[in-house]
Protein backbone atom coordinates (compact mmCIF):
# COMPACT_ATOMS: atom_id res chain seq x y z
CA UNK A 1 0.00 0.00 0.00
CA UNK A 2 1.50 3.30 -1.07
CA UNK A 3 0.68 6.43 0.91
CA UNK A 4 0.99 9.99 -0.38
CA UNK A 5 0.60 12.93 1.99
CA UNK A 6 -0.79 16.21 0.72
CA UNK A 7 -1.42 18.97 3.26
CA UNK A 8 -3.45 21.43 1.19
CA UNK A 9 -3.19 21.38 -2.60
CA UNK A 10 -5.65 18.89 -4.14
CA UNK A 11 -4.52 19.76 -7.69
CA UNK A 12 -0.94 18.92 -6.72
CA UNK A 13 -2.13 15.60 -5.30
CA UNK A 14 -3.86 14.73 -8.58
CA UNK A 15 -0.64 15.46 -10.49
CA UNK A 16 1.37 13.32 -8.07
CA UNK A 17 -1.05 10.43 -8.54
CA UNK A 18 -0.77 10.62 -12.33
CA UNK A 19 3.03 10.76 -12.17
CA UNK A 20 3.31 7.93 -9.66
CA UNK A 21 0.86 5.80 -11.66
CA UNK A 22 2.87 6.28 -14.85
CA UNK A 23 6.16 5.44 -13.11
CA UNK A 24 4.78 2.30 -11.48
CA UNK A 25 3.07 1.15 -14.68
CA UNK A 26 6.37 1.41 -16.55
CA UNK A 27 8.10 -0.94 -14.10
CA UNK A 28 5.37 -3.26 -12.77
CA UNK A 29 2.53 -5.42 -14.03
CA UNK A 30 -0.86 -4.83 -12.40
CA UNK A 31 -3.77 -7.27 -12.22
CA UNK A 32 -6.55 -5.49 -14.07
CA UNK A 33 -9.79 -6.52 -15.79
CA UNK A 34 -11.80 -4.30 -18.15
CA UNK A 35 -15.08 -4.88 -16.32
CA UNK A 36 -13.73 -4.61 -12.74
CA UNK A 37 -10.68 -2.37 -12.93
CA UNK A 38 -7.65 -3.05 -10.74
CA UNK A 39 -7.78 -6.28 -8.71
CA UNK A 40 -6.47 -5.77 -5.17
CA UNK A 41 -5.92 -7.85 -2.05
CA UNK A 42 -8.76 -5.96 -0.35
CA UNK A 43 -12.04 -6.20 -2.27
CA UNK A 44 -13.09 -2.74 -1.06
CA UNK A 45 -10.29 -1.25 -3.17
CA UNK A 46 -11.13 -3.14 -6.36
CA UNK A 47 -11.76 -0.77 -9.25
CA UNK A 48 -9.84 2.48 -9.23
CA UNK A 49 -7.61 0.95 -6.55
CA UNK A 50 -7.27 4.21 -4.68
CA UNK A 51 -7.98 5.31 -1.12
CA UNK A 52 -8.06 9.09 -0.72
CA UNK A 53 -8.37 10.69 2.70
CA UNK A 54 -8.33 14.05 4.42
CA UNK A 55 -8.17 15.02 8.08
CA UNK A 56 -10.70 17.47 9.50
CA UNK A 57 -11.13 19.12 12.88
CA UNK A 58 -14.76 19.02 14.09
CA UNK A 59 -14.98 20.15 17.73
CA UNK A 60 -18.11 22.30 17.33
CA UNK A 61 -20.13 19.60 15.59
CA UNK A 62 -19.03 17.11 18.24
CA UNK A 63 -20.02 19.38 21.16
CA UNK A 64 -23.33 20.37 19.55
CA UNK A 65 -24.32 16.74 18.99
CA UNK A 66 -24.72 17.30 15.24
CA UNK A 67 -21.92 15.06 14.05
CA UNK A 68 -23.84 11.77 14.02
CA UNK A 69 -26.50 13.01 11.60
CA UNK A 70 -23.89 14.61 9.34
CA UNK A 71 -21.89 11.39 9.17
CA UNK A 72 -25.01 9.36 8.37
CA UNK A 73 -25.49 11.43 5.21
CA UNK A 74 -21.87 10.84 4.17
CA UNK A 75 -22.22 7.11 4.77
CA UNK A 76 -25.04 6.98 2.25
CA UNK A 77 -22.77 8.70 -0.27
CA UNK A 78 -20.01 6.10 0.12
CA UNK A 79 -17.81 8.19 2.39
CA UNK A 80 -16.20 6.64 5.48
CA UNK A 81 -15.36 8.63 8.61
CA UNK A 82 -12.82 7.16 11.02
CA UNK A 83 -10.48 8.18 13.78
CA UNK A 84 -7.49 10.22 12.68
CA UNK A 85 -5.22 7.16 12.63
CA UNK A 86 -7.49 5.27 10.24
CA UNK A 87 -9.67 2.20 10.31
CA UNK A 88 -10.55 0.86 13.74
CA UNK A 89 -9.44 3.98 15.63
CA UNK A 90 -11.43 6.50 17.61
CA UNK A 91 -11.44 10.26 17.11
CA UNK A 92 -8.51 12.00 18.75
CA UNK A 93 -9.16 15.57 19.94
CA UNK A 94 -12.08 15.96 17.47
CA UNK A 95 -9.84 15.02 14.52
CA UNK A 96 -11.44 12.72 11.95
CA UNK A 97 -10.24 11.03 8.79
CA UNK A 98 -12.57 11.34 5.77
CA UNK A 99 -12.08 8.78 2.98
CA UNK A 100 -13.86 6.85 0.24
CA UNK A 101 -15.45 3.65 1.52
CA UNK A 102 -14.80 1.84 -1.77
CA UNK A 103 -13.50 2.49 -5.27
CA UNK A 104 -15.39 -0.07 -7.35
CA UNK A 105 -17.23 1.48 -10.29
CA UNK A 106 -15.48 4.84 -9.84
CA UNK A 107 -12.60 6.55 -11.56
CA UNK A 108 -9.70 8.11 -9.66
CA UNK A 109 -11.13 11.55 -10.41
CA UNK A 110 -14.55 10.58 -9.01
CA UNK A 111 -12.98 9.22 -5.83
CA UNK A 112 -10.93 12.40 -5.29
CA UNK A 113 -13.88 14.67 -6.07
CA UNK A 114 -16.15 12.73 -3.69
CA UNK A 115 -13.72 12.95 -0.77
CA UNK A 116 -12.95 16.61 -1.52
CA UNK A 117 -16.64 17.55 -1.61
CA UNK A 118 -17.38 15.65 1.61
CA UNK A 119 -14.49 17.45 3.31
CA UNK A 120 -15.74 20.85 2.14
CA UNK A 121 -19.32 20.08 3.22
CA UNK A 122 -18.23 18.98 6.70
CA UNK A 123 -15.86 21.94 7.06
CA UNK A 124 -18.58 24.41 6.10
CA UNK A 125 -21.03 22.81 8.55
CA UNK A 126 -18.40 22.89 11.28
CA UNK A 127 -17.68 26.59 10.67
CA UNK A 128 -21.38 27.45 10.67
CA UNK A 129 -21.79 25.61 13.99
CA UNK A 130 -18.82 27.47 15.51
CA UNK A 131 -20.26 30.82 14.42
CA UNK A 132 -23.67 29.92 15.80
CA UNK A 133 -22.18 29.06 19.21
CA UNK A 134 -20.17 32.30 19.22
CA UNK A 135 -23.23 34.39 18.27
CA UNK A 136 -25.31 32.83 21.04
CA UNK A 137 -22.70 33.34 23.76
CA UNK A 138 -19.95 35.71 22.59
CA UNK A 139 -18.62 36.59 26.05
CA UNK A 140 -18.43 33.00 27.25
CA UNK A 141 -16.89 31.74 24.03
CA UNK A 142 -14.33 34.57 23.90
CA UNK A 143 -13.24 33.79 27.46
CA UNK A 144 -12.92 30.10 26.55
CA UNK A 145 -10.71 30.97 23.58
CA UNK A 146 -8.55 33.39 25.59
CA UNK A 147 -8.14 30.91 28.43
CA UNK A 148 -6.88 28.28 26.00
CA UNK A 149 -4.47 30.75 24.38
CA UNK A 150 -3.09 31.74 27.79
CA UNK A 151 -2.59 28.11 28.76
CA UNK A 152 -0.68 27.40 25.55
CA UNK A 153 1.55 30.46 25.76
CA UNK A 154 2.23 30.58 29.50
CA UNK A 155 2.39 26.96 30.68
CA UNK A 156 5.84 25.52 31.30
CA UNK A 157 4.67 21.94 30.83
CA UNK A 158 1.58 20.39 29.22
CA UNK A 159 0.62 16.84 28.35
CA UNK A 160 0.00 16.12 24.68
CA UNK A 161 -3.72 15.73 25.36
CA UNK A 162 -4.02 19.07 27.15
CA UNK A 163 -1.91 20.88 24.56
CA UNK A 164 -4.09 19.58 21.71
CA UNK A 165 -7.25 20.44 23.62
CA UNK A 166 -6.11 24.05 24.05
CA UNK A 167 -4.82 24.27 20.47
CA UNK A 168 -8.15 23.03 19.10
CA UNK A 169 -9.95 25.71 21.12
CA UNK A 170 -7.58 28.41 19.84
CA UNK A 171 -8.24 27.25 16.26
CA UNK A 172 -11.95 27.65 16.90
CA UNK A 173 -11.36 31.18 18.16
CA UNK A 174 -9.30 32.13 15.12
CA UNK A 175 -11.91 30.73 12.72
CA UNK A 176 -14.70 32.92 14.14
CA UNK A 177 -12.52 36.04 14.34
CA UNK A 178 -12.30 36.16 18.13
CA UNK A 179 -8.52 35.55 18.08
CA UNK A 180 -5.66 36.04 15.64
CA UNK A 181 -3.05 33.38 14.93
CA UNK A 182 -0.18 35.84 15.47
CA UNK A 183 1.52 34.60 12.33
CA UNK A 184 1.79 31.06 13.70
CA UNK A 185 0.81 28.12 11.48
CA UNK A 186 -1.52 26.40 13.95
CA UNK A 187 -1.88 23.25 11.87
CA UNK A 188 1.88 22.86 11.65
CA UNK A 189 2.08 23.45 15.39
CA UNK A 190 -0.43 20.66 15.97
CA UNK A 191 1.70 18.25 13.94
CA UNK A 192 4.84 19.27 15.79
CA UNK A 193 3.19 18.48 19.15
CA UNK A 194 2.70 14.80 18.33
CA UNK A 195 4.90 12.51 20.48
CA UNK A 196 6.70 11.13 17.38
CA UNK A 197 7.54 14.65 16.20
CA UNK A 198 8.89 15.62 19.62
CA UNK A 199 10.98 12.44 19.76
CA UNK A 200 12.72 13.41 16.50
CA UNK A 201 13.86 16.66 18.09
CA UNK A 202 15.63 15.00 21.00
Amino acid sequence: EDILLCMEDIAALEEMLKLEGALLASALLFAKMPEFGYLTACFLNVGAGIRASTTVLLPALTKAGKLKSALAVLDEEGIAVRGVLGEGTESEHSLYQISNAHSFGRTEEEVLCGVTQATLDLSNLELATRREAFTQNPQGERERFLSAARSLSQSESLSYGKAMQHLTTVMEGVSVGALTDGGVDLYELGLSLRPASLALRR
